[in-house]
Formats: C-alpha cells, sequence, structure tokens
C-alpha cells in the first residue's frame, strides 16, 4: 500500500506537478516570445494551443485523472452512482469550458475536443442508468427503463450514436482544412510559433485600394489565417 501511494504520487501528481512548473517558468517566452531553448523543448505541451491558453494540456490532463483515478479515492466502490454523478459534473464543467474557451490554435481542434467531451458527458449519464438499475432500490424503472438489459442496450446505442457524431464532426473539419496547405518552419518541420511582443496586438497590416482592393485584401487575410493559425492579421476597411 505504501508503494501504491508512492507511485501515485510520483505519477499522476508529480509528472503534471512537473509540467506545471516548466510552463510557468517558460510563460513568457510562450506568450510574449521570443521563444527560448526550454520553452522550444516543451512544445509538445503547449504548440497546439493559442498562447494565452498555453496551460490547457494541464487541465485536460487533470480532468482525465480526476474522472478516472480521484473520483475512487473520494468514494468507496459501494457508492458508484455518488462516483458517476461527480465524474458526469466534472465533465459537463469542463465541457462547456472548451466550448467557451476553444483553447487550440485552429478552430476545428476545439470543436473536436468539445465534441470529444460531450461524448464523454453521455457516457456517464448512461453509465448512471446502468447503475440506477443495478441499485437494491429497484430504480430503473423509474428512469424508464424495464431491466438492466435494456439500460445497456441504450447505453450501447447512445456510445454508436455520439461515435457516429463525432467522426461526421472530425470527417466535415478535416475535409475543409485538407484543402489548405500549412506553413512550417524548415528546420523543425513543425508549424512557426506565432508570438507578438510585449505592447503589440497584431503581426501583420494589410492596406488596400478601397475602390479596386477590398475583396483581394479580404482573401489574403483568410489565407493567413489558414496558413499560420494564432495570427493577427489588422485589415484596414
Amino acid at each position: 500500500k505504501v508503494v501504491a501511494w508512492v507511485f501515485i504520487f510520483l505519477w499522476p501528481i508529480g509528472v503534471p506537478l512537473f509540467f506545471l512548473i516548466l510552463l510557468v517558468r517558460t510563460r513568457r517566452a510562450i506568450t510574449k516570445g521570443p521563444a527560448t531553448k526550454l520553452a522550444r523543448s516543451i512544445r509538445f505541451l503547449w504548440r497546439d494551443y493559442s498562447p494565452k491558453f498555453y496551460f490547457w494540456e494541464l487541465i485536460d490532463v487533470a480532468r482525465k485523472l480526476f474522472v478516472i483515478d480521484f473520483v475512487m479515492l473520494i468514494f468507496p466502490p459501494s457508492k458508484p452512482i455518488a462516483r458517476t454523478l461527480l465524474s458526469l459534473l466534472v465533465s459537463i464543467v469542463c465541457m462547456a469550458l472548451t466550448f467557451y474557451a476553444k483553447p487550440y490554435r485552429r478552430l476545428t481542434d476545439s470543436n473536436i475536443a468539445a465534441f470529444a467531451q460531450l461524448f464523454v458527458v453521455f457516457i456517464f449519464i448512461a453509465t448512471l442508468f446502468i447503475n440506477l438499475c443495478n441499485d437494491p432500490y429497484d430504480l430503473c424503472s423509474a428512469v424508464g427503463f424495464g431491466s438492466s438489459f435494456s439500460a445497456s442496450f441504450f447505453v450501447l446505442l447512445v456510445c454508436f450514436v455520439m461515435l457516429f457524431v463525432l467522426l461526421t464532426v472530425m470527417i466535415i473539419d478535416i475535409s475543409h482544412i485538407a484543402k489548405f496547405s500549412e506553413v512550417y518552419v524548415i528546420g523543425s518541420r513543425e508549424p512557426p510559433s506565432i508570438q507578438l511582443a510585449k505592447g503589440f496586438f497584431y503581426h501583420t497590416f494589410i492596406s488596400h485600394v478601397w475602390s479596386t482592393a477590398q475583396d483581394q485584401a479580404a482573401v489574403i487575410k483568410r489565407q493567413l489565417l489558414l496558413l499560420l493559425p494564432g495570427i493577427r492579421v489588422f485589415l484596414d476597411v
């Protein structure tokens, strides 16, 4: 038991805490630039997110650890309904935050992440129905199911429907972005880190002749946003 607690601290708590320390030490380089050697070495933690949400990976890791591991430490195995309700509540809050914040550089990634968390929410709701059917007070009929078998069938149906919706959203978004190219740095073979120096609000300024070039300038802005996720363009209109 002592060994188990040691590994609980080292992996589920120690590793995210270590990542948090690294992100705090490099937050200025990540959000303002230029990226330091340490910031570049931990790009896997923040490169997919907008600069102001560079810490979002830790929030997602904390969500997964809580609903999978920590909830078991809060409630004993004899209270599965309480475990499911708490995990459902945490999942709903995180899903709402993802829908609202849209933390990823690409809107496509934010949409996929939000729908994936919606899928998790439905899984917990379905699991709650199964737990109610297994309850000794026979609450299965109270939620509209005749037996635990019908509740299990409902769970499978919900899983397939949500999986279909998630795959449909992914295919639509991927087919949309597949039409466009993407800019990569030759040395690292990764998208460039788009950052702003202190006191600046835009990366580039696009001006044009109002009488003849408004449409062309708008196209240039849209192409830059697609090729360089995270870039801020000021269009003179």
